[in-house]
């Protein structure tokens, strides 16, 4: 019998089985659902039968599962340390439009009154121990019936000193001998305020070596440092549909030689926008950066970064370029202020070895 037979018979043999290993590996794929508020992390993550925690989710999560989240909020950060998805098959973070808060409600009774309008409030974030405290202290804020309260002090703009005890005036706030001071208005007391404080650290955190990841759908707010932070050597992570707001350091945050693409990625009233450092590598699509307190957009180290579509505000340091990046912006809209050329300038700083390539903006 002719060998060309037998050649195209092998092929498709080949064929059917790759697909059939397609097909298994489709079918053995999971969804494990996460419910805060009714699941149990001794249950088996179905629909009818939820996990509780992201932690638990993301231990028994393997190569093409999804970790779907039923309900919010979620007040948990979400760490994935040395572990990975495979190249067709990633692991899912399928946040379902949900939110992760990285904030507590402060109870009334955890005040004590020590002045005339001015309470106390001890051992909050134990940062008499935390060997992070002063960067955690400049990344720190209050939320007051809803408003945030960095008392004008950013991460990475704005560093104001916190004031002293005996000096804060109606709705101002400090840190003295491991305590926290709040002052209120004449006749008002904390009871009187819905108060929160940050207490967690990263919304979405990468560690170590993990691969072959998607996060989507999914809304984060007020952690003490980043919506979504990267380490390590992370690899081939999609961010897609992703708000992050109020934390107080980055939006987002690639560090070392992390590889990440955003996709529909927003991020507002934060320390900053975007912080990307080292030798990481970025790929942004229809990215939007405004009203973030210190820099919209913010990227430094040996790194190569391109945005697409993409709107950055400019408004006080809104972008800032350190060398030796390289960055690669291509039709992407900047929203300059009002001021005329030395205004530009202030909002876009570029040293001297920072290299933009292919310039084609608007606005």
């Amino acid at each position: 019998m002719d060998r060309r037979y037998f050649n195209e018979r092998n092929k498709v043999t080949k064929r059917l089985l790759t697909i059939l290993l397609l097909m298994a590996c489709a079918a053995s794929a999971e969804i494990l659902h996460v419910d805060p508020q009714s699941g149990r992390d001794s249950n088996n993550g179905s629909a009818a039968s939820p996990l509780r925690s992201t932690k638990r989710a993301v231990e028994l999560a393997k190569p093409g599962d999804t970790i779907f989240f039923l309900s919010g909020p979620i007040h948990e950060g979400v760490v994935i340390k040395d572990k990975s998805g495979e190249p067709e098959r990633p692991m899912i973070i399928d946040g379902n439009n949900q939110t992760l808060v990285g904030s507590r409600v402060i109870e009334p009774s955890e005040w004590t009154k020590v002045g005339e309008e001015v309470y106390q409030l001890k051992d909050l974030l134990n940062l008499g121990k935390d060997k992070r405290a002063a960067s955690t202290l400049g990344r720190f804020f209050f939320v007051v019936d809803g408003r945030q309260n960095r008392m004008n002090r950013s991460s990475k703009g704005a560093r104001v000193p916190l004031p002293e005890v005996g000096a804060l005036q109606p709705g101002e706030w400090t840190h003295a001998d491991g305590a926290f001071y709040m002052a209120f208005e004449p006749g008002k007391t904390p009871a009187d305020h819905v108060i929160e404080a940050p207490v967690l650290q990263n919304g979405v955190a990468f560690r170590d070596h993990c691969s072959h990841w998607v996060v989507r759908n999914l809304n984060i707010m007020r952690f003490i440092n980043d919506g979504v932070n990267l380490h390590g050597e992370t690899r081939d992570v999609l961010v897609d549909n992703v708000l992050v707001e109020e934390c107080g350091d980055d939006g987002m945050s690639a560090h070392e030689s992390c590889e990440v693409e955003a996709r529909d990625f927003t991020a507002r009233r934060n320390s900053t926008g975007i912080c990307h450092i080292n030798q990481s590598v970025s790929h942004n699509t229809r990215v939007r950066l405004e009203g973030n307190y210190g820099v919209n957009l913010y990227l430094l180290g040996g790194g190569r970064h391109e945005f697409t579509s993409s709107q950055i505000s400019a408004h006080g340091a809104g972008v800032r370029l350190k060398s030796p990046v390289t960055v690669r912006l291509s039709d992407c809209v900047f929203d300059w202020p009002d001021s005329l050329d030395a205004g530009k300038e202030r909002s876009w700083q570029q040293e001297a070895g920072a290299k933009v390539e292919g310039l084609e903006t608007s606005g």
